[in-house]
């Protein structure tokens, strides 16, 4: 079970977590990427859930960066890999900085001053920050000399 998964059960717990891996499930094969989400109440209508934990589950995974509100009632499935539109600027600036040696190597990323320039949740942050892992910028380290945190490369 990957580490978003392990998060999700515990924070939706039961039968919330098993609506989401049904929301999720219908999303990933009814949608392509780039593909707007059909109403709230419709999704919940054709997988027979209670509409207020279809919402929920849309939340978890915008937050997760499967998909983004971008709006209300707009909802954009995004593909693999692809930055949450709420996360590129702060994608786009810590790779400028981290190139410009805004950010040496071995610093710990400060995702809190980072989450408040960007007004971002720090749930989003962690978002963001999964990109610069994949792209090789940042290294995840629970137990690193300045304590969990992500790591300039």
């Amino acid at each position: 079970m990957a580490d978003a998964d392990r998060i999700t059960e515990a924070w939706m717990g039961g039968r919330e977590a098993e609506v989401f891996q049904l929301v999720r499930a219908h999303v990933r094969t009814s949608y392509a990427p780039g593909e707007l989400l059909g109403p709230v109440a419709a999704v919940a209508r054709h997988l027979g859930l209670p509409h207020n934990a279809v919402r929920q589950a849309i939340r978890r995974l915008d937050t997760l960066g499967e998909l983004a509100i971008c709006r209300p009632r707009v909802r954009v499935v995004l593909g693999p890999g692809q930055v949450h539109p709420r996360d590129v600027p702060l994608v786009d600036t810590v790779r400028a900085r981290i190139r410009a040696g805004s950010y040496s190597r071995g610093q710990a990323l400060p995702t809190g001053l980072l989450g408040a320039e960007f007004a971002l949740h720090p749930e989003h942050v962690h978002r963001a920050c999964g990109h610069l892992l994949s792209e090789g910028l940042l290294r995840k380290d629970p137990a690193g000399p300045h304590g969990p945190a992500y790591y300039v490369v």
